[in-house]
């Protein structure tokens, strides 16, 4: 039975404590205070009834508990949840007293109502999770016990700062998104005429080209690029040999002893040769000219397309992105619906005997 101090005054100590720790402040409200108000409501012990019937390893007494306003949010972990021992688990991490270590350890606060039987097994505790005072039946308090006043608060601000250690670990993956989906649209709203004006500068050297080739796709420049390839292998070749020709007749004509004969002769040859040389060289350079075109039509068709894909790759994304932003702020509109609070940022001491 809940029983209430009976005293013509109320007594009411307010202690203020930060709700800072060594992972940094909170992100949402980095200033937010706690206060504590002693109750002048005494709740009974506790029987730390167990589950399955064993003697108890716990000994100790706790003498406070604190009565955390509940607003129902999914990130304060709730009694028998799967987040209860992760938080028995968070809170063992902190400035605790031993006695409250000891007692967190053997009974996981009395927030875990499952257990796991047959030899071995552990037994769980179970303790009264709430207190809904009879004056606000709409404002219950969950119950975090304790077995110092100290320990009590510790065990408040650990409770609300492990609620909002798991908004924010919710909430700012969808920030995160919010912000890179913005910068992406305004980087390529950004972006786009300077790739319009590429695509159309390619599209009319493109253009321009295709009125001076035959080709009228890549296969045809692709082919005729093999075929002048083997054009100009075999210029390349004939030249070489034709050299090799005209440094023979150049020495025999630089000897003396020769009849007239021999000298038209070589003359002749010189001449034809030259010729041959000239008309191959033509070739080769025919061939280059016409395989540079090839490659131009191919390299400019590529950048012509490129820049159309960029083109149009900007304008989808400009188009879709508002609407997955504003489909990313709905989302983190329903998680900041579902961010822990604390009413008032008030906690309630109650006393227990």
């Amino acid at each position: 039975m809940i029983r209430t101090r009976q005293s013509v005054t109320v007594f009411s100590l307010v202690a203020v404590f930060a709700c800072s720790s060594a992972t940094g402040a909170e992100p949402n409200d980095p200033n937010t205070l706690l206060t504590f108000e002693n109750s002048s409501t005494v709740l009974p012990g506790p029987s730390f009834r167990q589950i399955r019937a064993m003697e108890s390893p716990w000994k100790g007494t706790v003498t406070y508990a604190a009565g955390v306003p509940y607003n129902r949010s999914p990130h304060f972990p709730s009694h028998g949840s799967g987040e209860a021992r992760s938080f028995i688990a968070y809170a063992l991490q902190h400035d605790l007293t031993k006695e409250q270590r000891h007692f967190l350890e053997t009974t996981h606060g009395g927030l875990e109502v499952s257990h796991s039987g047959g030899r071995g097994g552990r037994d769980y505790y179970v303790l009264p999770d709430f207190y809904t005072p009879p004056a606000d039946p709409n404002a219950p308090q969950f119950l975090l016990y304790a077995v110092s006043l100290d320990d009590a608060r510790k065990m408040a601000e650990l409770y609300l700062r492990y609620a909002r250690n798991r908004f924010k670990d919710k909430v700012a993956p969808v920030q995160n998104e919010i912000k890179t989906l913005s910068e992406r649209l305004a980087d390529e709203q950004q972006k786009l005429p300077g790739a319009s004006q590429a695509y159309e500068a390619a599209k009319k050297a493109f253009e321009d080209l295709q009125k001076q080739v035959p080709y009228r796709d890549d296969k045809q420049a692709l082919d005729a690029a093999a075929e002048l390839d083997k054009v100009l292998n075999t210029a390349q070749v004939d030249m070489a040999g034709i050299r090799a020709r005209v440094e023979v007749i150049q020495s025999y004509q630089r000897e003396e002893r020769r009849g007239q004969d021999i000298t038209s002769r070589l003359e002749l040859m010189f001449i034809e040769e030259a010729v041959a040389l000239r008309g191959a060289e033509a070739r080769k350079n025919m061939a280059a000219t016409l395989r540079k075109q090839a490659d131009s039509y191919i390299d400019l068709k590529g950048a012509r397309d490129l820049a159309e894909l960029e083109k149009n790759r900007l304008t989808h994304d400009i188009a879709v992105l508002p609407e997955m932003i504003q489909n990313a702020r709905q989302k983190l509109a329903v998680e900041m619906e579902r961010e822990p609070k604390v009413v008032n940022n008030k906690v309630f001491i109650h006393s227990i005997r």
